[in-house]
């Protein structure tokens, strides 16, 4: 939906939660989406991600707005998601 410009996320950039705790970001970049692979766990309201084949681990805290939106605090910017139509994967 909408992020702080110091997380420097592109507009329309979307996370597809996946199972066996699989997340891909899709990315528009000059007109094509770049994907890119990472695995995820969720611990209380702490959400863990790292890029397959890469150090590059993160965690960041979610909290649930009201109905379908999803808010991650990175430690002060924020990124506001809503979930598209499809099924709800939980973590397994």
């Amino acid at each position: 939906m909408r992020a702080d410009p110091a997380l420097g996320f592109q507009p329309g950039t979307r996370m597809e939660f996946l199972p066996e705790s699989r997340l891909r970001y899709h990315i528009p970049v000059d007109g094509q989406t770049v994907l890119v692979d990472l695995v995820w766990r969720l611990d209380g309201d702490l959400l863990h991600t790292d890029v397959v084949g890469s150090p590059n681990a993160r965690t960041v805290r979610v909290l649930h707005g009201a109905g379908d939106l999803l808010l991650l605090d990175f430690a002060g910017p924020r990124a506001m998601l809503v979930r598209e139509d499809g099924p709800y994967i939980q973590n397994s």
